[in-house]
C-alpha cells in the first residue's frame, strides 16, 4: 500500500471487505432507494467470487490518491483486482459503487472486443448529442461547469472519458443518468424494460421518456456486461471447488 501512496483507514467499516461484503455495506448505508438497489445488484454479481487476502477486496484510504487530472476519489486496480476508496473525498459511498462497477466490468470489456465495441457505439452517440445545440443547452442548464487546462469542463461528463468510465457512470452517477435520459433510443421498447431500468426510471420526472432513452439502453448493456462477469465468477468458483474435492 505504501507503493500505491495509500494510508489505510483501518477504522472504516468497509476496509478489507470482499466486493460482495462491501456492496452489502453500501446497501445498508445508501442515501436513497436507487443507490440501495444498485449496491444490492453488485452484491449479486460478486456473490460467487473467491477473494484472497488482497484481491477481490475493497480498502479505504485516509488520503486522496494522485491521478493524471488531480486527486482521485478511488481506484480499481485490475492487475490486483482491488478497489481503493478515499475517505478524504466527497461521497465515498458513490465512489465505492463506481469502483465496484469497474471491478465487475473492466476485465470483461478487455476480453470481449465485440462487447467493448457496443459500448463504444453508445458512448459516441452521447458525445455527438453533447455537441448538438440541444445537448449544449441542456448541459449548460443542468451540469455544473468548471475549467480544466483553461478549457470549459463538465465534471459530470467524466463518463465519456472511455468505455470503462461510461459503464461506471451509467450505473453509479445519477447526474449522468439524467443526461442519458434526455437522449432518445431507437431500440424496441420491450428490449429495454428490465427490472432495474423500470425501477430506476421511476425517479425521473418523465419515467416513460427515460425508459425509451439512452439511459435505458446503456443500463441494459451495463447489466449484460456484469451478468457475464457473474457467470464467469460462478464457473471459476465451481472449478476451484472441483479441484479441492
Amino acid at each position: 500500500f505504501k507503493q500505491l501512496g495509500v494510508k489505510l483507514a483501518t477504522d472504516i467499516g468497509y476496509n478489507g471487505l470482499s466486493f460482495a461484503q462491501a456492496a452489502e455495506y453500501g446497501a445498508k448505508r445508501a442515501k436513497n432507494a436507487n443507490q440501495k438497489v444498485l449496491f444490492e445488484r453488485m452484491q449479486e454479481v460478486f456473490a460467487d467470487a473467491k477473494p484472497d487476502k488482497y484481491s477481490g477486496r475493497v480498502f479505504a484510504s485516509e488520503t486522496a490518491m494522485n491521478s493524471l487530472t488531480g486527486s482521485a476519489a478511488g481506484y480499481y486496480i485490475p492487475s490486483l483486482d482491488m478497489v481503493i476508496v478515499s475517505e478524504a473525498k466527497h461521497d465515498p459511498m458513490q465512489t465505492l459503487l463506481h469502483e465496484l462497477v469497474h471491478a465487475a466490468s473492466v476485465k470483461m470489456l478487455s476480453q470481449d472486443k465485440a462487447l467493448d465495441n457496443r459500448v463504444t457505439v453508445l458512448r459516441e452517440r452521447v458525445e455527438q448529442w453533447s455537441f448538438t445545440p440541444e445537448g449544449e443547452a441542456w448541459l449548460e442548464k443542468n451540469f455544473r461547469q468548471t475549467t480544466f487546462d483553461g478549457m470549459p469542463y463538465f465534471p459530470d461528463l467524466y463518463g465519456l472519458t472511455n468505455n470503462k468510465e461510461f459503464l461506471a457512470e451509467t450505473f453509479a452517477n445519477p447526474e449522468f443518468q439524467k443526461m442519458l435520459a434526455e437522449i432518445p433510443s431507437d431500440m424496441p421498447r420491450k428490449s429495454l424494460l428490465t427490472r432495474l431500468v423500470e425501477f430506476l426510471s421511476r425517479s425521473f420526472s418523465m419515467p416513460a421518456k427515460a425508459m425509451q432513452s439512452l439511459f435505458a439502453e446503456s443500463m441494459v448493456l451495463t447489466e449484460e456486461v456484469m451478468q457475464r462477469t457473474k457467470t464467469c465468477l460462478l464457473y471459476t468458483s465451481d472449478a476451484a471447488d472441483d479441484l479441492t474435492r
